[in-house]
């Protein structure tokens, strides 16, 4: 079982970023999957008639992209307690996002970690947020 202080080296000593470009493809087959049936992530023209430059990302979408960044990195060796996202600008199809995050540890006793994560495209802020895990 890995330790708390070396889960905090390996964020640390690799700078864990993702850089991923959203397609239509992303968008539609997430919408399938939850629900989603708003016009704005499927439908350009009607999103440019709603004031956006293109089809829209869904926010829940970029948030799932953070929590599928924590099974990569820790497995099956975390689980989501607490999570919370703000969305300040659009995200459209065809951008590329990148994902970096910062951890701190919370409670030593019971292995509680949070990890930030700052969403931009270019060096754009569009969202931010946090998640909380408990080491397993």
């Amino acid at each position: 079982m890995t330790s708390g202080k070396n889960i905090t080296k390996l964020i640390k000593k690799n700078k864990i970023k993702l850089k991923k470009k959203i397609s239509l493809n992303d968008i539609i087959k997430f919408s399938k999957l939850v629900n989603d049936k708003h016009r704005l992530h499927f439908d350009k023209k009607f999103s440019k008639k709603k004031g956006f430059s293109n089809i829209v990302v869904q926010g829940l979408y970029l948030s799932s992209l953070c929590s599928a960044f924590i099974f990569k990195i820790f497995g099956n060796n975390m689980i989501i307690i607490d999570q919370k996202f703000t969305y300040s600008k659009p995200v459209y199809v065809e951008e590329t996002v990148n994902i970096t995050n910062n951890l701190r540890l919370l409670d030593k006793r019971f292995k509680i970690y949070e990890i930030n994560f700052l969403i931009k495209v270019k060096k754009i802020l569009t969202s931010q947020g946090k998640i909380i895990v408990k080491f397993i």
